[in-house]
């Protein structure tokens, strides 16, 4: 029975570790810049006040997902003080980002126009949908970023709980062959150590 126990710890401390190798969220944009190479940020300056139904910007297409409205580039100052945003022109339009041939990371500013609201990222990555459901407190951006080493990341998508998304400095480019996790991983894979060591303790006795 304690070799059965030791062993689960094991195979829960690996799956942690390759859960979170394959694929690592990141809430803080330094931390996530510090990981990635190659970047490539679209900031949409260029583009104020134009109105969109798809938008190509060197190898990323942005659009909305079922043709259920359209884009706009917001000019500097129309909220809050922001800069030129994307914006889904229309009440709960979503934004999706598709990469031509793949990326394996993608980060954003993400803002709520008018209220506080939960955005959902739709992450399609090596070959699966993950979501993420990320607190916006108007009018502050939420920066939200992933990476991953195996596999692709083929599109995301920023979906308003209740009223109208923007995203900001949207960044892309290649994954580090180290990528440092963010606190919570690594307490995460702690609490798995702190496990093992207990039952190599009991085995002991």
């Amino acid at each position: 029975m304690k070799k059965v126990i030791f062993l689960l710890t094991i195979l829960f401390i690996l799956e942690v570790v390759n859960a979170n190798a394959a694929l690592i969220v990141y809430s803080n944009g330094g931390t996530w810049q510090s990981n990635v190479t190659g970047i490539v940020t679209d900031d949409f300056n260029a583009l104020s006040g134009n109105e969109y139904q798809t938008l190509t910007l060197g190898s990323v297409t942005f659009d909305v997902p079922g043709n259920s409205g359209d884009l706009w580039v917001s000019s500097p100052g129309s909220y809050q003080g922001l800069g030129s945003a994307l914006v889904g022109n229309h009440l709960l339009t979503s934004i999706r980002a598709t990469f031509a041939g793949g990326t394996t990371a993608v980060g954003s500013d993400i803002y709520n126009l008018t209220v506080n609201d939960t955005i959902t990222v739709d992450l399609y990555a090596n070959g699966l949908d993950t979501l993420y459901s990320i607190p916006i407190i108007f009018p502050n951006a939420t920066f939200f970023g992933v990476t991953t080493d195996t596999g692709t990341i083929s599109s995301i998508t920023f979906t308003p709980g209740q009223s109208w998304v923007g995203i900001d400095n949207f960044e892309y480019g290649s994954a580090g062959t180290t990528p440092v996790p963010e606190p919570a991983s690594m307490l995460l894979l702690g609490l798995g150590l702190m496990g093992l060591a207990g039952v190599r303790r009991k085995l002991k006795k």
